[in-house]
């Protein structure tokens, strides 16, 4: 005689039997592996993705969820500064903080300005994390860009350094990751 015990069930939806939301339900990541500069032409406050930093999902009902979170990798130029969104389809989602006196900048994720870690030879990591609500059950893509603080040739690098110096204890190439999970509501 077979016997059959369990103290829950968890269905497809991904929700535990009694709850009202919060099961996994699907996981995608994409790693940019490569270094770069943030392309473009560094107008203050223009937004920018960064290249090889996107990602698809399909959410599976549209009350789902979907919860963003990663890091971006990068040093800026002295005189430069750099902050982080979230883009659903090509169009920053991501809040921003308050106006302050009316004339502040306001930013997501604030990163690097200024050289403002060790100079030239050092890698900043800045992680982030969001919840989104797509209300969809469209494919979307989500990607991270980067917006620079000021106008002009001053760099954004991504996954390296400035002086990217392969001869040194320094100067280390890095990567950086966007992970998005659907989150049954």
């Amino acid at each position: 005689m077979s016997e059959l015990r369990t103290n829950k069930i968890i269905p497809r939806d991904g929700l535990p039997s009694g709850a009202t939301g919060g099961g996994i339900l699907q996981v995608v990541t994409v790693n940019k592996t490569d270094a770069g500069t943030l392309a473009g032409s560094y107008t203050q406050d223009a937004e920018v993705l960064i290249s090889g930093l996107s990602l698809s999902i399909t959410p599976s009902s549209a009350s789902n969820k979907i919860w963003l979170q990663g890091f971006v990798s990068h040093n800026v130029d002295s005189s430069q500064q750099l902050s982080i969104f979230i883009a659903r389809n090509g169009t920053n989602i991501t809040p921003v903080g308050d106006a302050g006196d009316g004339s502040q900048k306001r930013a997501f994720v604030s990163a690097q300005g200024n050289q403002d870690y060790q100079e030239a030879w050092v890698v900043k990591t800045t992680p982030f994390w969001f919840m989104d609500s797509p209300a969809t059950t469209s494919a979307i893509t989500y990607a991270v860009g980067g917006i620079a603080g000021v106008t002009g040739s001053n760099q954004i690098w991504i996954n390296r350094s400035e002086r990217d110096n392969s001869g040194t204890g320094y100067d280390y190439r890095a990567v950086s990751n966007l992970t998005a999970w659907e989150i049954s509501a």
